[in-house]
């Protein structure tokens, strides 16, 4: 456990470094730059709002709490239920699985497939070590198709296609410029020369863990002097965790703009004198930056600073003095609101444990749980206005050795499946490959001979696996599958992918007549900037309505030929952006679009390629003709025209504000 502590005390001191050197830019900017007025010091008070939780992220409870505060930070930063799941365990060994079915993924989005397909990931690791290996698999009806094999060995990282090498293809994680330059990449010296992992970091950070406890109790001790114990606690508070619900105790502290300021002035008026714990950051900043330029990073590239440009001491707390000073006179003139709550952060308390975390701003919800018990719950969703937005799920179950979950998606009232996730305690060394000369290549001191025959054996090897694909799988089913438009509520539309179709005319089928005239009419009664209350008045009830996050796309289906699709419209902010026909070729509906726009042109594919982008409609109608109709037109003047040929392809032109031609389509 003292690891574990050394690593978060050194993770939050490389937060607390670059929050701090930030804040030094930041200042110098602010004096030349602030002026007096009230709209100025609201933007700063706001601003300071990152500062004031990132100082709340990092810092660790301390005794001279009180009462409701003391809980309410204990359990925001010490007691949440889900740092239970990263103990590291000494010596552990685990194995973990991932399982995508391709079918359940598809069956979220209303299409079923024929053929069952799943993406399985396999992987042992021993923690002691830091090694570990494992697999990709692409399951095709039971039979496995293809295998990604990896493994990482100290610092030799290798994959190879099981089946059609014999090694691995491995890098070890040194002299990388030299690797590049075998490659034939050129500017290596912008490249690093070793990528550098968390353990690098961890040896370079020299400030003790007793002095960053000191550091943040200093300044958590600012922080809570001005919350003016403006905690308030509810119990029994339902919240739920997918099907299960729970009864929590809930914590809310609410910010004030006037609380906002009193941190932010409390916090420059102890930094600009703390002469000892910045001296201690700038030091740790200086070491991480030598280490990344020693190790070939292009850091002033990456950060516009090199570790030379690292400030003095007392310059930093100049600036810091300065912008303490520049504070009290803007504030002279602006009385801060006590009353109106700008930042409000609640915490839900179950057998002692923190399992939901809310932060909420101007109507808008940050919610993460975390419910680590017999059940697991961990998410992060937002919402807006009191509507969700999206939520990234992982559910499961899980005892003392093994966890079994799912990842969900949610946007707005739609749900997505995307894999299954299990891990467990086991002996994951007998499993573990691991690399060495013998079954590896290892690019770093290979000759190009040796590169050249591995080469030669992956792809003699990968053609042979493409030999056995073909005779595992129903190609032809196949490639209809992943052609296939997704179902996304068209429900009417019958999309034919067959471009040497035969379109012509016959007599088992229906012909409709004026299917596009009754369309164009449709089209002509939409006006851009409409409402939508509007448009349905004029059109009737819609055929399809689907409303995503920002916009609503609504389709209104043929007069005649009542299964398909005529026009759509596409409304933001309850007005109407977008208007398109949306009618396209299928005997099986009855509908010739060139046919009914009495095309002369018999193959679009012989002639399309002398259409330019920055062309005119009239110079695309010197070589198309003037058959065409309009099919959409935006609220910026984008205007696209549609093209039918005697074979019943069609192609779209989209024409800009200035009448130039900057998206031809393909035919189809």
């Amino acid at each position: 456990m003292e690891q574990n502590n050394n690593e978060m005390f050194e993770q939050n001191n490389m937060e607390m470094d670059n929050s701090m050197q930030d804040n030094v830019i930041q200042n110098e900017s602010f004096n030349n730059n602030v002026q007096d007025s009230k709209s100025n010091l609201k933007a700063l008070v706001i601003a300071s709002a990152a500062i004031v939780i990132l100082l709340l992220g990092v810092v660790f409870a301390g005794s001279m709490f009180k009462s409701d505060e003391a809980k309410f930070f204990d359990l925001l930063l010490k007691k949440q239920s889900v740092a239970s799941l990263f103990k590291e365990v000494e010596n552990g060994e685990f194995n973990s699985s991932i399982e995508i079915d391709m079918n359940e993924i598809a069956e979220t989005l209303g299409e079923e497939m024929e053929e069952e397909i799943k993406i399985g990931v396999d992987v042992n690791e021993v923690i002691k070590d830091k090694d570990s290996s494992g697999e990709i698999n692409l399951v095709f009806n039971d039979d496995s198709l293809i295998t990604l094999e990896f493994a990482k060995t100290d610092d030799v990282y290798g994959v190879k296609v099981k089946d059609a090498t014999e090694k691995f293809i491995a890098l070890q994680n040194k002299d990388l410029q030299k690797v590049f330059e075998k490659f034939g990449i050129d500017d290596v010296d912008e490249l690093p020369d070793r990528f550098l992992e968390a353990e690098d970091f961890e040896k370079v950070i020299k400030t003790k863990p007793a002095d960053i406890e000191k550091m943040f109790d200093k300044y958590i001790k600012v922080l809570t002097d001005n919350s003016k114990g403006a905690v308030k606690v509810e119990d029994n508070v339902e919240i739920k965790f997918g099907d299960e619900e729970l009864k929590t105790k809930k914590y809310t502290l609410s910010i004030t703009e006037k609380e906002m300021y009193d941190m932010l002035k409390g916090t420059l008026k102890t930094m600009k004198d703390d002469k000892k714990n910045i001296k201690l950051i700038l030091n740790d900043v200086k070491s991480v930056l030598e280490l990344m330029e020693n190790n070939g990073y292009p850091v002033e590239d990456m950060y516009d600073i090199t570790s030379n440009d690292i400030p003095e001491v007392d310059k930093i707390c100049e600036s810091l003095e300065e912008a303490y000073e520049e504070l009290l006179d803007m504030s002279e003139d602006y009385e801060f609101d006590d009353e109106e709550v700008l930042v409000e952060i609640s915490v839900y308390e179950y057998k002692g444990k923190t399992v939901a975390t809310e932060f909420e701003a101007d109507d808008e919800k940050i919610i993460i749980k975390t419910l680590v018990d017999k059940n697991l719950y961990l998410s992060m969703g937002a919402e807006e206005y009191g509507d969700a937005i999206a939520e990234f799920i992982l559910k499961g179950t899980m005892s003392k050795n093994e966890i079994d979950a799912k990842f969900i998606v949610k946007l707005e009232d739609e749900k997505l499946e995307l894999f299954s996730f299990k891990q467990k305690q086991s002996n994951s060394t007998k499993n573990l490959v691991k690399l060495d000369k013998q079954n590896a290549l290892i690019v770093n001191d290979a000759d190009d001979d040796e590169l050249e025959n591995y080469a030669e054996e992956f792809m003699d090897g990968m053609e042979k696996i493409a030999e056995d694909l073909q005779d595992k799988l129903p190609m032809e089913d196949l490639m209809n599958n992943l052609t296939a438009s997704p179902n996304l509520g068209y429900d009417d539309y019958d999309y034919d992918y067959d471009y040497d179709y035969d379109y012509t005319y016959d007599d088992n089928f229906v012909e409709y007549n004026g299917v596009l005239a009754d369309a164009q009419d449709m089209y002509n009664k939409i006006k851009i900037g409409d409402s939508k209350e509007s448009v349905i008045q004029k059109l009737g009830t819609p055929s399809y309505d689907n409303k995503y996050s920002s916009s609503e796309f609504i389709e209104w289906n043929s007069n005649i030929a009542s299964n398909m699709s005529a026009v759509e419209v596409i409304i933001r902010d309850g007005q109407v952006e977008e208007k398109s026909i949306v009618l396209y070729s299928s005997k099986y509906s009855g509908v010739f679009l060139g046919k009914e726009t009495n095309t002369s042109i018999e193959d679009l594919n012989d002639i399309i390629k002398k259409v330019e982008e920055d062309m005119t409609l009239k110079e695309v109608e010197k070589i198309l003709g003037k058959a065409a109709y309009e099919s959409s037109v935006s609220e910026y003047g984008y205007v696209t025209y549609t093209w039918c040929d005697k074979k019943e392809q069609t192609v779209d032109i989209s024409f800009d504000e200035d009448g130039k031609a900057y998206y031809v389509g393909m035919v189809f």
